[in-house]
């Protein structure tokens, strides 16, 4: 219903069903980089068209987009963004879906959430990133504090065998707080430098916590 009313009242869009049809791509694409001229090949439009349709998606509420951090990392991926859903049911989690991606994406939800709650309140200044270089070392999730990597976190579905892409990353850009939150897990624990928790747990703790108390 936001793509057939309020899209065409509020922005000039010809091609609305191409619009509908990249937002059904893009949650396909959940936790994955978004190459928009993957994307302008399927849609048979140019790439700078899908940028400006992605830019609207944000506008309208259905998605944002979650850019890599680079920092002083000479090997880090620079361009391509992921894009995640406010509507976690969107994310397709049946036949030709995964569990994996709709629990990142809530991961990702979760977290913009708490950042905008303490950018809020507190005046903290907080961005939402993620961390991957050429050589496939990646980690979904790294909080910016003034600019500057202070929490990492991973979100997995059941692996509880702590991602040694959070220690990869935690040492070379010197952040102590490494978190996996994990679907499935009994009692958490800390291990090669990360805390392994919960996400009942994780996910349930006041939104006005500090990021230092993670």
């Amino acid at each position: 219903m936001i793509l057939r009313e309020d899209l065409r009242d509020l922005e000039t869009v010809r091609e609305v069903s191409r619009v509908g049809l990249l937002h059904d791509l893009l949650a396909e694409r959940v936790g994955s980089m978004v190459v928009a001229s993957n994307l302008a090949e399927d849609l048979e439009v140019a790439p700078r068209t899908v940028q400006k349709w992605i830019g609207i998606l944000e506008r309208l509420y259905l998605g944002f987009c979650v850019w890599p951090f680079t920092g002083k990392l000479a090997r880090a991926i620079r361009k391509p963004p992921k894009f995640y859903l406010f509507d976690n049911p969107e994310v397709p989690s049946g036949e030709g879906g995964s569990l994996g991606a709709r629990f990142e994406n809530l991961v990702a939800t979760h977290l913009l959430k708490r950042l905008h709650f303490l950018e809020d309140s507190r005046g903290d200044r907080l961005e939402l990133r993620y961390i991957r270089d050429k050589e496939g070392h990646e980690v979904d999730f790294v909080v910016l504090k003034e600019r500057k990597p202070a929490v990492l976190v991973e979100a997995k579905w059941s692996d509880d065998a702590p991602s040694r892409d959070l220690a990869y990353f935690g040492e070379r850009l010197g952040v102590a707080s490494r978190i996996q939150v994990v679907k499935d897990l009994g009692k958490g624990f800390t291990m090669r430098g990360a805390r392994v928790v919960a996400a009942s747990e994780w996910l349930s703790r006041p939104l006005d916590l500090p990021i230092e108390d993670w």
